[in-house]
């Protein structure tokens, strides 16, 4: 999942990416940061102990409103959706 967020990211420089994972939306790194920063979304540490990845995310349904959010504090956004075979 972590390398496939980087595949994504690569696509949208500059912008945050929100990537669906099922119900929610994720956010990596230093997106996870930025997004925490303007929104409050709390971020947890995983992954590997020797690359320790900063994630967060919340419910698909508040998309828009988060969206809304970075975009008044000047973030361009990029939001990648599942389709139906994931």
């Amino acid at each position: 999942m972590i390398e496939r967020y980087r595949v994504l990211k690569a696509e949208a420089p500059g912008c945050l990416l929100l990537k669906q994972v099922g119900g929610f939306m994720q956010v990596m790194g230093e997106d996870a940061r930025a997004v925490s920063a303007v929104t409050g979304l709390k971020l947890q540490v995983g992954s590997d102990i020797d690359a320790p990845t900063v994630a967060g995310g919340f419910p698909k349904s508040g998309l828009d409103q988060t969206i809304g959010r970075l975009a008044r504090a000047g973030h361009s956004v990029a939001v990648a959706l599942q389709d139906a075979d994931k």
